[in-house]
């Protein structure tokens, strides 16, 4: 299966480098309008699946796709209490969790959200019934956080752990080739818009 990722455009929670796992926030409408513009080959997709959050839902639309499945197993990764905060409010309000959520543990449980195991669990559910139903080609609209889970996949970087996310940049495309459960990367942050 060719698997391609978009992660959704940018919204102001991006820009103000604020987590969100769940509110129900639209793209900035200058990034609509942009997307807007980008002649994206929607066609010949043997399944199209997109995150239910908002920010997904309008990034497929304004790409110009017609029908897609809601899939919240592609969805980001709840995250409790730290919702709707930036890094340096999460340290500041919980300077324990943040620092152990920071680690980037499988195990650590964000109160009222959930670990990373819990999520990587989900983004593979999705991604073996997808290789069950189609050989050809899928496309998902997302969050960085499953990008990350693929890429580190197919790099062969640790799936927990490690300095950084390999979230991809807002509104690109990165390619997987996916022959369950072994995954390639092809391409990965691939700009559908001028970063000006």
């Amino acid at each position: 299966m060719i698997l391609h990722c978009i992660r959704h455009g940018i919204t102001a929670s991006n820009l103000a480098h604020r987590f969100n796992d769940c509110e129900d926030e639209p793209l900035l409408p200058e990034v609509r309008a942009a997307l807007a513009g980008v002649s994206f080959p929607t066609e010949g997709y043997d399944l199209v699946h997109v995150s239910p959050l908002r920010r997904c839902v309008e990034t497929a639309a304004a790409l110009g796709m017609r029908s897609w499945i809601l899939d919240p197993r592609i969805g980001e990764r709840r995250l409790g209490h730290f919702q709707g905060l930036t890094s340096v409010a999460c340290a500041a309000l919980h300077g324990e969790s943040f620092a152990a959520f920071s680690k980037l543990d499988a195990d650590y449980v964000i109160p009222g959200g959930e670990s990373r195991a819990e999520h990587l669990a989900r983004v593979l559910d999705w991604l073996e019934q997808t290789c069950r139903m189609t050989s050809g080609r899928t496309l998902a609209v997302t969050h960085g956080g499953v990008i990350d889970f693929l890429y580190r996949i197919g790099t062969g970087h640790s799936l927990h752990g490690g300095e950084r996310i390999f979230a991809s940049d807002n509104a690109s495309l990165s390619s997987f080739k996916v022959h369950w459960p072994s995954v390639e990367v092809l391409e990965f942050s691939k700009p559908l818009i001028s970063r000006a």
